[in-house]
Formats: C-alpha cells, structure tokens, sequence
C-alpha cells in the first residue's frame, strides 16, 4: 500500500519546481542490452511488479516508508494543480500545509493509464501561412495531441534497501534508455524536423531566415540572400513575409519604449502594473502573484518587468500594423517589397532543442 506523505511545507517556488525537473531520472543500463544495472538491483528491493522491459515501460520509487510526495503525485496526474497552487501560495507566505494522508494500493498505481506528449508531436504544417504552428495553443490541438500521445505504463514499485546508499526519503520516476531513443527517433522522424533539416536556414515556425550568430555573415551578403529568399516566394508568401517583417519593430524602437515607460515608474508602480497580466497568465489571483514578486529582489524584479513590457509593445506593434494593412490586398502587401531600399536585420527566435524536451509530466487518463 502506498500512502501520501503528510508533511509540512515551507520553501521557495524555485525550489518546489526543481524538485519536479528531477523527478525524471533514466536508469543506469547494464551490459548485454540490460536495460536496468545490476547496481540498481542490489540498492533497491522490487515490493511489486517487475523493472522496465519495454520503452514504455516506467517504475516509481517510493521512499522507505512506501510514501510519495506531493511533486511525484502530481507528476503522476494524482495531485491537482490546484492543490499543488495552494502548495505554491504556503511557500510564498512562509506558512504551513497539513495533509490528509492518502493512499492507493499497488494494483490502483500500475493499473492506471498515463500518457506524455513529446515535443517533436506538436507541430504541424500550415498550409495558408506555409509555416509550421504548434497545436498546443488551442484546445482542440491539446485534445489531439493527449488523444495520440505515448502511453507509459507504470510496471513496477521499488523502495531503498536497507542501508542502501540512495537517498531513503525521495520519490521518483524512472525510465530506460529505450524511451530516450526512442523520443529521440520520433524526433528525426517528425515532419517538422524533416522540413528544418532540408531548410537550415529558414526558420520553419515564422517563415524567416535565422539570424547570423557567430557574425561571420555580413550585411550585403545578409541582404543578398534575403532577397533571393523572396524571389522564390509566390504572391501568397510574399505578402505574408511582408507583413510578418513589418510587425516585427526595431530593437531601438523597443528600448526607446522601455526606457520611456520606465522613466517615471517607482517598484510599486511596476507591481501594480504587472500583477494583473501575471495572475491572468498563470491562473493565481492576484495576491499570490503579488506576494512573489515582492520577494524579488530589484534586480531580478526589473529584468522581468523589462521583458513583460517589451513583449507587450511587440505584441501590439505587430496588432497595430497588422490592423493598417488589414485593407491591402496580397498583391499590395507583395509589391510592397518592391519599395524597400534596405533590409533591417531581424532577430529570429532559435528552435535549438525545441524537438528534444523530455516530459516532466504525465498525463492520468480518468
């Protein structure tokens, strides 16, 4: 029988969201294509099922009281995000949480049904926009990629040894090497890899060329190319690249923008402006947003400040010209081109690692 730990806490948000990124660990394999070290074998006693035999195939550590906390419990979809908010809240007020204890029988844990989205799953083509966008940002993406997702079966529950040299008093999941390779085949195999593959240099996501990093290109060989990009364009892709250019604003204009907006802005004044848009994005009313950031110090608080404000101006530059042009024609927006004299270099997002992000989260199917 595994039962929730009932425990007090007391910490920092950083802290709680560690404690989740290392909830993941892959198992030591072993020789001749053992997919578990004997290593392991011998610091943990197997109290039901069998190790990982399969890539989808997972194991949970219990600690040596078969207990689990509250970050493995909502790892595995058994906590709310709720309940792991209100969790959030006590560590921001210094304040204590008691639980009622629960607990599932071995059978209930590897009965249930867990499934992980993997990044390299969540892009698809766009044929008006000639892009690529990601599905997680509407509902119905979501339901389809949780409907089609990697279903991970939880096959085995193991605990400490006696004496054991691993830590007795953590919970976690293991995986094998099979999973990593085979998320990292599904990747090479995803659409959207292939399509970056066979376009290096030409972000798939916006359509824009990537931007010279390492500075070796120079800015005639940059405009060069740029215009034998939009050479090949049909009409339809040449108005879009336009409009995606145009909505983009200089990094002048943005650092003008926040060195204006900043000017006459005490903390108090930045806290009362940001607190709305963070409990809006997050989901957390406004006093737990508020109790954050004010445990910040003024460096850290600016730098996001900084970056709230500057997204917000990109967002509604690119609204603004987008409105301005909603009147012109394809045809217009493409001819445009014909009247720029000079091509601003344009900063474009990176997707290095984008495919490659391992979950950190499953998926409970009720």
């Amino acid at each position: 029988m595994l039962a929730m730990r009932e425990q007090s806490i007391m910490g920092s948000t950083s802290s709680m969201m560690m404690s989740t990124m290392s909830l993941w660990k892959e198992l030591l394999p072993g020789d001749d294509g053992e997919l578990v070290n004997q290593v392991i074998d011998k610091q943990y006693d197997l109290i039901y099922g069998s190790w990982p035999a399969r890539y989808d195939e997972i194991i949970l550590f219990v600690d040596e009281n078969n207990e689990i906390d509250d970050i493995t419990l909502y790892a595995l979809g058994l906590k709310s995000e709720e309940e792991i908010q209100k969790l959030m809240e006590a560590a921001i007020d210094h304040t204590t949480v008691d639980y009622e204890v629960q607990k599932w029988s071995y059978e209930d844990i590897c009965n249930m049904d867990f499934r992980t989205i993997l990044s390299s799953d969540c892009y698809i083509y766009d044929e008006k926009t000639e892009t690529y966008t990601d599905l997680r940002d509407t509902e119905a993406g979501l339901k389809y990629l949780y409907d089609n997702a990697l279903k991970l079966h939880v096959v085995g529950i193991a605990k400490p040894r006696k004496n054991s040299i691993v830590s007795s008093n953590r919970s976690y999941i293991g995986y094998t090497n099979k999973l990593t390779e085979y998320i990292i085949d599904k990747a090479y195999q995803s659409e959207a890899v292939k399509a970056q593959k066979e376009s290096p240099n030409t972000d798939i996501f916006t359509g824009l060329p990537f931007k010279d990093k390492d500075g070796t290109v120079s800015t005639e060989e940059k405009a060069a190319e740029f215009k034998e990009y939009i050479k090949e364009l049909d009409v339809s892709g040449k108005a879009s690249t336009y409009l995606k250019i145009m909505s983009i604003p200089s990094d002048e204009a943005v650092e003008q923008f926040a060195s204006g907006a900043l000017a006459n802005m005490t903390r108090a004044d930045m806290e009362a402006s940001i607190a709305p848009a963070m409990a809006e994005q997050t989901g957390m009313d406004e006093a737990t947003i508020e109790g954050y950031i004010s445990s910040m110090s003024d460096d850290e608080f600016k730098e996001l400040f900084i970056q709230a404000l500057t997204e917000r101006y990109r967002t509604q530059y690119a609204a603004r010209v987008r409105q301005q042009m909603s009147t012109m024609t394809n045809e217009q927006l493409a001819a445009a081109w014909i009247g720029i004299a000079s091509i601003r270099t344009k900063c474009v997002p990176s997707i290095t690692m984008r495919f490659w992000n391992f979950p950190i989260r499953l998926m409970k199917t009720i």
